[in-house]
C-alpha cells in the first residue's frame, strides 16, 4: 500500500505535464526547438567523439592496463577535460568488470566530472564573453576537481586493479563503441529536450517568475535575469541566454559549470545505469560547485584585467558556420537507427523460436 502511495504524485506530475503538451502546443514547440539546436550546435560536437573514445579506451582495456599502475589519475585528467559523463562512463564500466568497488566508483564519479573545454568555450563563455573568460571557468572547475582528489586519495592507498585481460583492439570494438556512444548521446539530448519542455511549464505557472522576483529582491538583479539564472540552473546548456560581458556573473557560471545543472545529474543518473547510488555524486559535485565559485572569486581580478578594452572593440561576434553538427547528427541517426534494427531483428528470432 505504500508503494502504491509513492506512485500517486509521480502519476499526478505526469498527466499534469501531459496535459500542459496538449493544451500549450506552441509553448512545447519553442521548448522542443531551442533544445534540439542546442544539441545540434554545441552538446553534440563537443561530447559525442569524445564519449566514443572514452567508450574504445574502456572496452579495449587501455585505461585498466593504465590504471592498474598510475591509480586513478589517467582518468581523472581524461574526464575533466572530456566532458559530463564520459568519466562516470569511464568508472561505471569498470566497476561493471570488476576492477574497482562500487564505493570507489561512487566517490569517484564525483570527483571524475568536468565540462570539458569544448563545451565551457562553446556553450558558456564563447557565447557570453567571446575572450579568455572561458580559462577562469575552466581553472576554477578543475582546481576544485583536484582539491577534492587530493583529499579523497588517502581513503583509497588500498585500491587495486585486479583486470589482467589484454589489449583488444578491433573494428568491431569500434562500431560498438560508436553504436553505444550514439544511444548515450540520445539520451542526453531526450534529457535536454525533456527539460527544456519543464522550463515552459515552469514559465506557464508562473513558477520562474515568483522566483525570479525572490532572486532579484535577495541580489537586487533585474528580474528577468535571475529567471535565465533559474534556467541555468535547471540545465546549463542555457548559460548562453544571460547577459553578455557581465562579469560578476562569473563566479555563479563556474558554480553551476562546476555542478552541471539538474539535467546533467539526471543524465549522469542514466549513465550509472541504476548501479551505484547518486547520493556520494550530488555531495561530492556541491563541495565542488562551492570551491570552484571561491576559487574563480579569488582569481577574477587577476585574469580579467585588459577585457573591458576587448569589449569595446569587440561587442560583435561572427558566427562560423560548420557542417560538422549536422554531420555528427546524421551520422548518429543512422547508428541508432541501425541498432534499432538488429534489435528487432532479435526479438522475432526469439519470437519464432518460441512460437509452438
Amino acid at each position: 500500500m505504500k508503494e502504491k502511495l509513492k506512485t500517486v504524485p509521480e502519476i499526478i506530475a505526469i498527466i499534469i505535464l501531459a496535459l500542459f503538451c496538449l493544451t500549450e502546443s506552441h509553448a512545447v514547440k519553442e521548448g522542443i526547438y531551442n533544445a534540439l539546436t542546442r544539441c545540434i550546435e554545441t552538446i553534440i560536437p563537443s561530447l559525442y567523439a569524445m564519449m566514443i573514445i572514452s567508450s574504445v579506451m574502456t572496452k579495449s582495456n587501455f585505461i585498466s592496463k593504465i590504471s592498474k599502475y598510475a591509480g586513478i589519475y589517467p582518468v581523472f585528467i581524461f574526464s575533466v577535460f572530456a566532458g559530463y559523463p564520459v568519466g562516470t562512463k569511464i568508472l561505471c564500466e569498470q566497476y561493471r568488470k570488476g576492477s574497482i568497488t562500487k564505493k570507489y566508483a561512487e566517490i569517484m564519479s564525483g570527483i571524475c566530472y568536468g565540462a570539458g573545454n569544448a563545451f565551457i568555450n562553446g556553450c558558456i563563455a564563447g557565447k557570453l564573453y567571446g575572450g579568455k573568460m572561458g580559462n577562469i571557468i575552466l581553472f576554477s572547475t578543475v582546481g576544485a576537481d583536484i582539491i577534492l582528489l587530493l583529499a579523497a586519495v588517502p581513503f583509497f592507498k588500498k585500491y587495486k586493479n585486479n583486470d589482467d585481460k589484454k589489449l583488444n583492439i578491433s573494428f568491431e570494438l569500434l562500431n560498438e563503441s560508436i553504436a553505444e556512444s550514439g544511444k548515450s548521446m540520445g539520451i542526453i539530448c531526450l534529457s535536454v529536450i525533456f527539460f527544456s519542455v519543464l522550463v515552459k511549464f515552469m514559465e506557464y505557472t508562473g513558477f520562474t517568475v515568483w522566483a525570479g522576483d525572490i532572486i532579484s529582491h535577495i541580489t537586487g538583479r533585474d528580474r528577468n535575469i535571475c529567471m535565465n539564472i533559474i534556467y541555468t540552473f535547471m540545465d546549463i546548456t542555457n548559460a548562453e541566454n544571460l547577459p553578455k560581458y557581465d562579469y560578476t556573473l562569473l563566479p555563479f557560471l563556474s558554480f553551476v559549470t562546476a555542478l552541471g545543472g539538474i539535467c546533467v545529474l539526471f543524465q549522469i543518473k542514466a549513465v550509472t545505469g541504476h548501479e551505484i547510488s547518486m547520493i556520494p555524486i550530488i555531495l561530492m559535485r556541491i563541495s565542488a560547485s562551492v570551491l570552484s565559485a571561491v576559487i574563480c572569486r579569488i582569481i577574477m581580478p587577476y585574469m580579467i584585467s585588459g577585457e573591458a578594452v576587448y569589449v569595446s572593440v569587440n561587442m560583435s561576434m561572427h558566427k562560423a558556420q560548420s557542417p560538422v553538427p549536422s554531420i555528427m547528427l546524421i551520422l548518429m541517426t543512422f547508428l541508432i537507427f541501425g541498432e534499432n534494427n538488429k534489435l528487432y531483428k532479435t526479438n522475432k528470432n526469439d519470437c519464432e523460436y518460441l512460437d509452438f
